[in-house]
């Protein structure tokens, strides 16, 4: 998605994975503009703003989920979005939807900043999803899930 609110670019990706992985990154990026550009923290303190508006767009889609009836246990997405505000960028991801920010011109390139992937088999992740009451489960070689835990 690609959203203005004055001088503020907000763009976003969503990649869906599962059975309804499609509905779900479908949902997300009609939601999550909507949750970043009205929350109280809009415009003043943007990390908190990112990670209320991830938050509430997740509660969203469950509540959407339940009312279409179709279950999000095998579904979900990783996304990215980016808040360009003058000289000021602010990112936010999940999963691994990564992010680059580069700076190109006919003498020179660069990469000047890129998100580092939220995967379940590196070992500071595991240990954030397990404390937060998820599961990890080695699924085939080098492939790791998410579930509930139990």
């Amino acid at each position: 998605f690609a959203h203005h609110v004055g001088p503020i670019g907000l763009y976003g990706v969503c990649d869906g994975h599962g059975p309804f992985g499609h509905l779900v990154s479908f949902r997300l990026v009609q939601s999550l503009p909507r949750c970043i550009t009205t929350n109280r923290h809009w415009g003043q303190d943007w990390s908190l703003c990112l990670k209320e508006a991830f938050l509430a767009a997740q509660q969203e889609l469950l509540a959407f989920a339940a009312r279409e009836g179709f279950n999000l246990e095998a579904s979900g997405a990783a996304g990215s979005v980016l808040i360009f505000e003058g000289p000021s960028i602010h990112v936010a991801h999940i999963g691994d939807a990564g992010c680059l920010v580069a700076s190109w011109n006919r003498h020179d390139s660069r990469v000047l900043y890129g998100t580092q992937d939220h995967k379940p088999d590196s070992p500071g992740e595991r240990e954030r999803l397990e404390a937060a009451g998820s599961e990890v489960r080695q699924v085939d070689v080098e492939s790791f899930r998410i579930y509930i835990k139990g």
